[in-house]
């Protein structure tokens, strides 16, 4: 039986407790980028102390604290979780604090006007790649992971598999952007592997991906949630719409 919480006894914390925690977990065989990780959140739980024990409403002010200060729910659940590994190990699980799960909010997905009007701002600037890759993720809704997965022979053959959330997919190449990828693939010289590389012949990275997007989108780019791919996996089309092709006049 947990007693009420007036009559819980508070945890001094030290530098000296918290050392000796992560030479517990450095033994466990926890990886050192791990170690670093967890001495950070205790230093961060030290600063926060200034100097007082650990009671039973600690973390709770603590988290109501850091999400004042606007951090990230990643990094407060990150710290929390140290924190309450910490305690049991010091034998006071009765001290830990298990945050409420807090979903992230979803992406803000542009409207099929808004989605044609950053395609024609991508096209009047001469931003080919960018043009694709928002037909890639709007049209396709192809995860932004599965990039790489789309190669010319994909793109030939109409179809590509790709893992989501651990289960394979199938998704389809609609026909004028088949067109349009093979075009661009041979006025790159790109006759195998991944549609979208660097200069380098690498597939393009996730920060050069989320540039395109959000400069080929011109009057839209300050607005990034509606130019990142996860947004643009949410775009829908309207009945018989059609987007006009990169040769067409503007």
């Amino acid at each position: 039986m947990t007693p009420p919480e007036n009559q819980i006894r508070p945890l001094p914390f030290t530098r000296r407790s918290a050392e000796e925690f992560l030479a517990a977990r450095g033994r466990e065989g926890y990886s050192q980028s791990s170690l670093h990780r967890y001495r950070c959140d205790l230093l961060q739980l030290e600063r926060y102390l200034h100097g007082e024990p650990i009671g039973p409403d600690t973390l709770r002010t603590w988290e109501a604290d850091m999400r004042a200060r606007s951090y990230a729910p990643r990094t407060i659940v990150s710290r929390l979780t140290t924190v309450n590994g910490f305690l049991v190990s010091a034998g006071r699980p009765d001290l830990r604090y298990l945050p409420e799960k807090v979903e992230p909010a979803p992406p803000r997905c542009p409207t099929w006007e808004e989605y044609l009007s950053a395609l024609d701002a991508a096209r009047r600037q001469g931003r080919r790649m960018a043009w694709l890759l928002m037909r890639v993720f709007g049209e396709m809704q192809l995860p932004q992971h599965a990039l790489g997965e789309l190669t010319v022979r994909a793109v030939r053959a109409g179809t590509l598999r790709a893992t989501v959330n651990g289960r394979a997919r199938v998704f389809a190449v609609p026909p004028r952007l088949q067109r349009e990828l093979l075009d661009y693939a041979a006025a790159r010289g790109i006759k195998n592997g991944p549609i979208f590389v660097s200069r380098s012949g690498s597939p393009i990275a996730r920060n050069r991906i989320a540039l395109e997007l959000q400069q080929g989108a011109g009057g839209l780019q300050s607005r990034a949630d509606m130019t990142s791919s996860r947004s643009l996996n949410h775009v829908r089309a309207l009945p018989g719409a059609a987007i006009p092709g990169w040769a067409d006049a503007s």
